[in-house]
């Protein structure tokens, strides 16, 4: 009687650890997902800044004359 209800008890504790790592998990994927997205444009334009070479077209940056634009367009 005592063994059951010490497993029983094992049991559940396993279940609603196991429970709460899987919603966890899932909730840290999609905040992981969310910082990703905002952190990539300002590494883009850190890669830019860096190679001057655009990291979407890999065009050279304008560099020769005094523009708006970003890139060489003839």
């Amino acid at each position: 009687m005592l063994f059951d209800k010490v497993l029983l008890i094992a049991v559940l504790e396993i279940a609603v650890f196991l429970f709460g790592y899987a919603i966890g998990r899932r909730v840290g994927k999609r905040e992981g997902i969310t910082e990703g997205m905002s952190l990539l444009p300002l590494d883009l334009k850190k890669q830019l800044y860096e190679t001057s070479i655009c990291p979407l077209c890999s065009q050279q940056l304008n560099t020769n004359k005094n523009c708006d634009k970003i890139h060489n367009r003839d």
